[in-house]
């Protein structure tokens, strides 16, 4: 798990395991997950949901994830695929920044979801 705070904003990022019917790890997702507002009490607030953010919001988060997965060590997690959970926002995004669209085609072990 990985925490951030961020333009006053905390979450955490989460690895969650994609399970084989013989119970095995086939992959892994990569969540965003407890997105808190600042003028939230964080003892009791609830959180809300991703799809609440502002755009330039979903585009920050999107970048860390790619940031971390950048330099995260594909071995912990025995180099399974890590998929990361993408909306119309976000796949135009990739698809209009050249360096990010090439740098997603050579990681083998980051796989996107629409």
């Amino acid at each position: 798990m990985v925490e951030e705070n961020v333009k006053n904003t905390s979450y955490r990022f989460v690895l969650e395991p994609a399970i084989s019917d013989d119970g095995s790890y086939h992959s892994w997702e990569l969540l965003t997950k407890d997105i808190i507002a600042p003028a939230q009490n964080t003892t009791s607030a609830s959180t809300f949901s991703f799809s609440t953010l502002t755009e330039r919001d979903k585009l920050a988060l999107f970048i860390r994830q790619i940031e971390l997965l950048s330099v995260f060590d594909f071995a912990r997690v025995d180099n399974k695929p890590i998929s990361l959970n993408i909306d119309d926002l976000l796949s135009h995004f990739i698809l209009t920044d050249r360096y990010l669209c090439d740098f997603l085609r050579s990681c083998k072990h980051i796989a996107l979801e629409i």
